[in-house]
């Protein structure tokens, strides 16, 4: 069985949820009445009961944590099924790749950004080719498609990756879904702001609650109206010393595909290459 969650019931989402019914999702949403996820909390609860391979979170808020607190590590140690989410999921999505290596943890794009057909089935196959059953090694980004980004570094890296957006990161500082905690991981941060002001506090937030204590890697998604790279040379000089790649293609980019988080990514600056091997 495949299973989504989304937020709430829009116009606008009516084409997303046909397109899931079509590819055999069961598509649960919150209602407007409601004041909380109770009846998410209640569906997943009786529904993970069940033989589940796919659990999709979708366009939910900050607030999903509130979801967090609902959740039975030894249950979730149990699971087999993919689990893929979007930057707002972040918080749950690293805790659930923490917990059970068996299960893969998709981080990505929410599909309901993308309004016509073939934007929404480009997307979605980009997910199920991740997905497949067949083990491979997959390209996640490469200077060929995305001329802006850039390897600050000359030597490959490789470590498990884990992240996602910068103020979900940001609230689960000194939290048990905290991905810091592991030591020589490769991070993903996405969302960051495209104004300096913001985008300065985000990193000064970031630095001071030691995110970027025994990291290998930095993978920093897509930033416009803002030179990163200059930035952290000018102000974040101690983060030098990490292998960084700028310019990711990751939620406020046009073009964008899944990561694998708790899994291992490879970042090649001879190729120009972010890579991951799924199995």
């Amino acid at each position: 069985m495949k299973l989504a969650f989304l937020n709430e019931q829009k116009k606008d989402n009516q084409k997303f949820c046909e397109h899931l019914n079509q590819r055999g999702f069961m598509v649960i949403q919150e209602q407007p009445e409601q004041k909380s996820y109770d009846a998410l909390i209640d569906s997943y609860r009786k529904l993970t009961k069940r033989s589940i391979d796919y659990l999709m979170l979708d366009q939910f808020t900050s607030d999903f944590n509130y979801f967090l607190d609902y959740l039975n590590p030894k249950e979730i140690k149990k699971q087999k099924f993919d689990v893929v989410g979007n930057g707002f999921t972040t918080t749950m999505l690293n805790y659930v790749a923490m917990l059970n290596q068996n299960i893969r943890v998709l981080y990505g794009p929410t599909f309901n950004h993308f309004t016509k057909p073939n934007e929404v089935a480009k997307i979605y196959d980009n997910f199920a080719y991740i997905i497949s059953k067949t083990e491979k090694q997959v390209i996640i980004d490469a200077k060929k498609t995305n001329p802006d980004l850039l390897f600050a570094f000359t030597k490959k890296t490789a470590g498990i990756l884990y992240g996602g957006h910068v103020d979900a990161l940001i609230a689960s500082y000194n939290t048990d879904y905290f991905p810091a905690k592991l030591k020589g991981i490769v991070l993903l941060i996405d969302g960051l702001a495209d104004d300096v002001t913001t985008l300065r506090q985000q990193l000064t937030t970031l630095n001071q609650r030691k995110m970027f204590v025994g990291v290998k890697g930095i993978i920093f998604g897509k930033v416009e109206n803002v030179n990163l790279p200059e930035l952290i040379t000018e102000e974040f000089s101690e983060l030098l010393r990490l292998n960084m790649v700028f310019d990711y293609n990751g939620i406020n980019a046009e073009q964008q595909s899944y990561v694998m988080l708790g899994k291992q990514v490879i970042i090649d600056p001879i190729t120009e290459e972010i890579l991951q091997v799924t199995k």
